[in-house]
């Protein structure tokens, strides 16, 4: 199944959508000189609480089914560390409808569906796209697997082993550790709430009965939504999906008897280092970012900043990169309600790992300043997310996933004012965002290099210390 990775950059997928409940729109405006048709789609809610969206697009003559789901590795407890994950993997098993995986895979090739999940931080998805004449039998077929999964033991037991692989496969690539330590740090004592893939001895020990209290706390369609897109007239689409989910019983609000903690900030700079056997060194800086439900305002400004510093016209990229001191830089932010990351990341030759580290607390000081990013500079960055969107519009199955994600993480108001509001973005908002949520705020500090190396390069730097007391946190 698919999942976000470890290496996040910025959530950039928001489209210009006008929707109404239970009224089709299609309507064109003006964005920075483009004009943006808006997709018609229609939007109920039923009596249990589930929220339903549905987008036409006649482009082909397929339809995805998506339910997303408002859970994932930010609402686990400790002891429940990964199991959102291997929740994900379970919903492709029996049912009250089908007996068995075997059974479920018979179905799925009988409907000709294309399926998968997607478990993130701040949200679980799943969708089938199939062919429109299969539109009813599909979502009979999605509200099977939804709303009551057997959690078969024998399943599960199967199913541990292909999550812990994915846990090892993991932890098998470099980068992927070299990331999880500095978000170790970053997150403390809630690093588990970041964490996706979770602990090897909570999927071990998950049983039925631990996957039926998490089905109970957030599989209820009052925490859900059900996207339908492509080929279809939305009226009997929403009609059927009615017909089909109104028999999905609400729950009592989860996030209200089990509220989720707030990460505490970080008292000082951290320097993180691993050591492992790499030609090419890495480093990381990485701070908490803003919360999309507490200041979105600094969330548009975070996507501009990433996109300015990615451009190779920009003066960051031309004195750490052109100039040879980096192999690569770049910025990225992590949208997310509940303390999403800034990362500073770099490459370069180990021997030039402390100019870099130099180079980058010069960039720093020099972005919370009037006049390190241009007005042509912005207005190009605006227009780059706007040509992003355009394109992602296009596609029907790519489009729900992103409702479903947007729907989950920061609501579907923030997501269909995106494109106003990044338009809105000004120098100086540039400006305090950075100073707020960068500037002098303590940060995680990391490299990847090799042992021979770091003592060879690093002994000026803060991270010598780290290797005196060979540990990987200072």
């Amino acid at each position: 199944m698919q999942r976000l990775g470890f290496v996040r950059y910025i959530a950039l997928l928001a489209l210009a959508v006008l929707v109404s409940s239970c009224a089709t729109l299609s309507a064109k405006r003006m964005v920075d000189g483009v004009a943006i048709s808006a997709p018609p789609m229609q939007r109920s809610t039923l009596d249990n609480g589930l929220e339903v969206m549905v987008v036409e697009n006649h482009t082909v003559p397929l339809v995805t089914i998506e339910i997303a789901v408002k859970t994932g590795a930010y609402t686990e407890p400790k002891e429940w560390d990964g199991l959102m994950h291997f929740y994900e993997h379970m919903f492709f098993k029996g049912n009250k409808a089908l007996p068995d995986q075997s059974a479920f895979m018979k179905k799925v090739r009988s409907l000709g569906i294309s399926f998968n999940g997607v478990t993130s931080d701040e949200a679980v998805r799943y969708y089938f796209t199939l062919p429109k004449e299969s539109l009813e039998a599909g979502l009979g077929f999605m509200y099977d697997a939804i709303s009551g999964p057997l959690f078969d033991p024998g399943e599960m037991e199967k199913e541990k082993g292909a999550v812990l692989a994915e846990i090892d496969r993991s932890e098998s690539q470099i980068g992927n550790d070299f990331v999880e330590k500095t978000e170790r740090a970053l997150y403390g004592m809630y690093y588990h709430r970041k964490d996706v893939l979770g602990s090897r001895e909570v999927i071990r020990a998950a049983t039925p009965q631990t996957m039926r209290a998490i089905q109970q706390r957030f599989y209820i369609p009052n925490n859900a939504s059900l996207i339908i897109a492509g080929d279809v007239e939305p009226a009997a689409a929403q009609a059927l999906a009615s017909s089909i989910f109104t028999a999905w019983k609400a729950g009592p609000d989860p996030f209200k008897a089990h509220p989720v903690p707030l990460h505490p900030p970080l008292e000082k700079t951290v320097h993180v280092m691993d050591n492992k056997p790499v030609d090419i060194a890495q480093m990381r800086f990485v701070w908490h970012g803003p919360s999309a439900g507490k200041d979105p305002k600094a969330t548009f400004a975070a996507d501009l900043a990433s996109v300015l510093l990615s451009q190779r016209s920009s003066g960051f990229h031309k004195r750490l990169v052109d100039s040879g001191t980096a192999l690569h830089a770049a910025m990225g932010y992590y949208t997310l309600n509940h303390t999403g990351p800034i990362t500073l990341y770099a490459a370069m030759q180990p021997q030039k790992s402390a100019a870099v580290y130099q180079m980058l607390n010069e960039e720093l000081k020099r972005m919370a300043q009037p006049g390190y990013f241009t007005k042509e500079e912005l207005a190009r960055a605006k227009r780059q997310l706007l040509i992003s969107e355009l394109y992602q519009r296009e596609r029907s199955r790519e489009f729900a996933l992103s409702l479903g994600f947007w729907w989950c993480v920061t609501g579907i108001d923030y997501y269909l004012g995106y494109l106003d509001d990044i338009m809105k973005v000004s120098l100086e908002d540039v400006q305090a965002y950075v100073q707020t949520y960068m500037g002098s705020a303590p940060r995680v500090e990391g490299i990847l290099i090799s042992k021979e190396h770091a003592e060879q390069y690093l002994q000026g730097t803060p991270w010598g210390p780290v290797m005196q007391a060979k540990g990987d946190v200072q």
